[in-house]
């Protein structure tokens, strides 16, 4: 899986669903900065990628993990906020 653009919060946990569940390797090809011939190839690779690994094992492996780090960091952010109040 490759990526660009700034990273979300949530991305450290989702890459690392994905590397301890289903063995696939995230990598930041670039930064905020990409040319327009990049962004055709990752959207390309990713997108055969992500039909691939999905008919491979029958679910959608990247929503999933999406969706888990997506909770863990919103557990994380409200963890943190009730240390603050106290």
């Amino acid at each position: 899986m490759l990526g660009y653009g700034l990273p979300s919060p949530s991305r450290p946990e989702y890459v690392r669903c994905l590397r301890e569940r289903y063995n696939i390797r995230f990598r930041a090809v670039a930064g905020c900065i990409v040319s327009e011939s990049l962004v055709s190839y990752v959207d390309a690779y990713d997108s055969e990628m992500v039909e691939a690994v999905n008919h491979k094992v029958e679910h959608d492996v990247f929503k999933e993990c999406h969706e888990e780090a997506q909770r863990i960091w919103m557990e994380q952010v409200k963890t943190k906020q009730a240390q603050v109040r106290k």
